[in-house]
């Protein structure tokens, strides 16, 4: 269960690598809500576009245990995702971590403005290199509903 929350995370960062877009518009918001073993998890990315190019990328995970099985795992399914995404805040990068114990959820939130952060910071998520990509709007939404969201 938790391997497949976490890949999907993956899945999730990987597509945000291909951000930096240019188009028509200057605000995209993706979702995609994956309910399984008894752990929902929504996802929500919302990407601002400033002169063609992405400057900022929010990404929010909020998760949690919907069943008895899953409540009885959630402090492993916890440590490995604050092992894997640690809090941090530098120049450009801030990545927060809410957990409310009692009702089994868990909120995860990466903040990355593409013109200040550095890629060495992104590194450690799996994100280095997306400051540099080039990306048009509508390659980045069909790349987001290509791997299950939806976008508007």
């Amino acid at each position: 269960m938790k391997r497949k929350i976490v890949c999907s995370l993956f899945i999730l960062l990987g597509v945000t690598c291909l951000l930096s877009g240019c188009g028509e518009k200057d605000h995209l918001r993706c979702s995609y809500l994956q309910e399984q073993s008894g752990l929902a998890v929504n996802q929500i990315v919302n990407i601002k576009f400033k002169e063609g190019k992405v400057s900022n990328v929010e990404l929010t995970v909020a998760a949690g245990a919907t069943n008895k099985q899953a409540q009885e795992k959630w402090d492993e399914f916890i440590q490995e995702v604050d092992k894997q995404y640690p809090e941090k805040t530098v120049k450009g990068l801030t990545v927060t971590r809410t957990l409310n114990k009692e009702d089994y959820v868990y909120k995860l939130i990466l903040d990355i403005n593409l013109k200040k952060v550095n890629n060495k910071d992104l590194e450690s998520y799996g994100l280095n290199g997306i400051a540099d990509s080039n990306a048009k709007y509508s390659d980045t939404k069909e790349s987001f509903e290509k791997s299950g969201f939806t976008c508007e």
